[in-house]
């Protein structure tokens, strides 16, 4: 499931990530923050994604390979550790993390200075998390640019 077949489009592993995710359209779209109508289209075909959709998406899943996803090149999800490269031995899990406080209403008081903790914990993950992504962007874009030309 992690690695892409040669052969395949697109729009198939982007149907792979949905299903892998074990998300329909609809949830996918609240959760990536688009409207439903362009995730259906991108997952029949009928549409590539635009570099807006695909910064969103990789907001939404950070550790989500946007080089699998665009060119079938490597695993669906980077490491847990964050580095870009695939984890050594074969067969290593990868878990989607599931969105936490991004996707959530902040809680108005914390019980604990634990809970506070955790949550900041999460807080400095998350940027530095964005920060990877942020320096694959240009990446990201040449891909597209690329795949569009040629």
């Amino acid at each position: 499931m992690a690695e892409a077949s040669p052969n395949q489009t697109l729009h198939e592993r982007f149907r792979q990530l949905l299903e892998a995710l074990n998300h329909s359209a609809n949830s996918f779209a609240r959760l990536v923050g688009v409207n439903p109508s362009q995730i259906v289209k991108v997952a029949s075909g009928q549409t590539k994604p635009s570099v807006d959709t695909l910064e969103k998406i990789s907001l939404a899943v950070p550790r989500l390979n946007l080089e699998w996803l665009v060119g079938g090149r490597g695993p669906m999800l980077k490491p847990a550790d964050g580095s870009s490269t695939p984890a050594a031995e074969p067969g290593t899990p990868y878990a989607v993390k599931t969105p936490e406080p991004a996707l959530q209403e902040a809680p108005a008081t914390y019980a604990s200075l634990e809970e506070c903790q955790k949550e900041l914990s999460w807080w400095r993950e998350r940027a530095r998390m964005l920060e990877i992504m942020a320096a694959d962007r240009q990446l990201i874009i040449d891909l597209l640019r690329k795949q569009a030309s040629g």
